[in-house]
Order: structure tokens, then sequence, then C-alpha cells
């Protein structure tokens, strides 16, 4: 029930079932240069961490503003015409602009998600759950995180955090949107 594992994948969940060193890994790390080893590819901001956050957040926008070809919109009509996922999609949006260089930022504004003609803002966030940090949490625990409406109050758009773990769980908001887009697919 999808444990589909690569050669390498598999070696990798063993050596660190058992506690050994990976055996197929780089010396320095990509983003930083520091010793590479499990616990710092894990919490390293600049190398794979932010490789695992950018995927999960190019893939939604890429699915999210994707044209699909032959739709029928409406229905009952015998034409058929090109039709997106939803109407309009963003990447990055800016949430509040500041002067400084840390104005807040989502990861993606998609319109029509949970009503129509209404934004919503998606932030992505890639949690390693076995982190000195969340030992006392259950992996349930740590995917639940409050929700920051008071910087969306101002643009009158919804927000959704969409976490997922380094494990491959991903969180309750997480799940109900990719179901949205799976039935929304599905539709065209």
């Amino acid at each position: 029930e999808h444990f589909d594992l690569s050669g390498n994948e598999f070696r990798d969940a063993l050596c660190l079932r058992y506690l050994k060193p990976l055996l197929s890994t780089p010396t320095n790390c990509d983003g930083c240069n520091a010793p590479f080893t499990t616990s710092h590819a894990l919490d390293c901001r600049s190398g794979l961490v932010l490789q695992r956050h950018n995927e999960i957040r190019d893939f939604i926008f890429n699915i999210s503003s994707m044209k699909l070809a032959q739709s029928r919109v409406p229905p009952t009509k015998n034409f058929c015409m090109k039709a997106w996922v939803w109407s309009q999609t963003i990447k990055e949006p800016m949430v509040d602009e500041s002067s400084s260089s840390d104005s807040l930022r989502a990861d993606v504004e998609i319109r029509g998600v949970w009503q129509p003609q209404g934004m919503c803002l998606f932030d992505v966030r890639v949690i390693d759950s076995d982190a000195p940090s969340y030992l006392d949490r259950s992996p349930e625990q740590i995917l639940k995180t409050p929700e920051r409406d008071e910087h969306c109050e101002r643009r009158h758009v919804s927000f959704s955090p969409l976490r997922a773990t380094v494990d491959s769980l991903i969180g309750p908001e997480m799940s109900i949107f990719l179901q949205r887009l799976a039935n929304r697919l599905a539709l065209k």
C-alpha cells in the first residue's frame, strides 16, 4: 500500500531504522557547505528543506494553474473549450508589504478554492517531526498549527496552512485541499 521505495530509499530507511550512517551522501551540504549529516539534512534551511518546500509549492501551483483540454463548460452546451482548474493562481503573493526585507509572503494564492471568486492564501511548511523540540508531541499535534488569520483580514482572503512532515505525513488542511483538487481535476 504505497510503500514503493527505490533501492536508495530502501537502504536509507534501513540505515535510519538501525541508526547507521547513510551510505551515499555528500560530504558537505549543498546549501551551506557545512558537514553533511542526517540531522543537518533535515534541519538546514538552505539545502534540502528548502528544496522539499519548493517542490510542494511548485506542484500545487502547477496543478492549480493547469489548463485542461476539452472540458465542457457549461455541460449543457455541445461545444468544448479549454478550462483552468481554478481561474487565477499566483505564486508567492505579498500578504503584508513592508519597507524592509521581512515582508510577509504566502506560497500560493488561488481564486475559487473554498468559495466562488474568493481568494485563498496557502502557506506550505515541511516539518521535521523527529526534531528535539517535537519529541513530546504526536505527529497529529505537530501538524495542527494555528492559522494566521490576522494577516489575511485586511485583504479579505482566507488562509490555509499546508503542512507536511519529512516522513511524508500530511496535515488535515492539506489533506482536505488535495481531495478538493483531485475532485476538481476529476470534473474536468
